[in-house]
């Protein structure tokens, strides 16, 4: 009788991929509070383009993903991702919209162009960045968080014409990819 060992390891395997993509997707697509993030303050994130000034706060990593329904109005660091100066890809995550499907902090992060400026100052140290990519992806799609060997900063955020009524939720998300500049 063949054995079911192999079986049974991809099985576990792909529930444990499982869980955790659909934790991220639901701990991105939780309504947001009103109230500001819990996270201590790291810094300011600027877009001139957008005219957009917003304090950047950590987000703990609380396994298997970020919890940013204390974001509010804040940007938030995703703790485990790259650091300014150092190869890797630092995340940093806002709401398009308030729990009253208002605009928020990045609902206009879409209009990004490449070649716009991003300055991220954190720990008394200012870094620019400029724009590489501007694109939309399905809310499932982890690929914008994973690590890079380069130093690069995302940013992302929900799209906002992908709300979906009936669940409440987000299908995509609106991913900046900036280089050093």
């Amino acid at each position: 009788m063949k054995s079911n060992r192999n079986f049974c390891y991809r099985s576990v395997v792909n529930v444990s991929v499982f869980a955790t993509v659909l934790s991220l997707v639901l701990i991105l697509t939780v309504p947001i509070g009103t109230a500001e993030a819990e996270s201590s303050t790291l810094g300011q994130l600027s877009i001139p383009s957008l005219s957009l000034e917003a304090t950047v706060v950590q987000v703990p990593l609380a396994y298997p993903s970020w919890d940013l329904s204390h974001l509010g109005a804040n940007v938030g660091y995703l703790e485990g991702t790259g650091q300014s100066n150092q190869p890797g890809n630092m995340v940093i995550a806002g709401h398009s919209t308030t729990p009253q499907l208002a605009p928020s902090v990045f609902a206009n992060l879409h209009n990004l162009h490449i070649g716009d400026e991003i300055i991220v100052s954190i720990g008394g140290s200012e870094k620019r960045y400029i724009v590489n990519s501007v694109s939309r992806v399905e809310a499932t799609d982890l690929s914008p968080v994973m690590p890079t060997a380069h130093e690069q900063l995302t940013l992302l955020t929900c799209a906002i014409e992908s709300f979906q009524a009936n669940s409440a939720s987000y299908s995509q998300r609106y991913i900046v990819v900036a280089m050093p500049a």
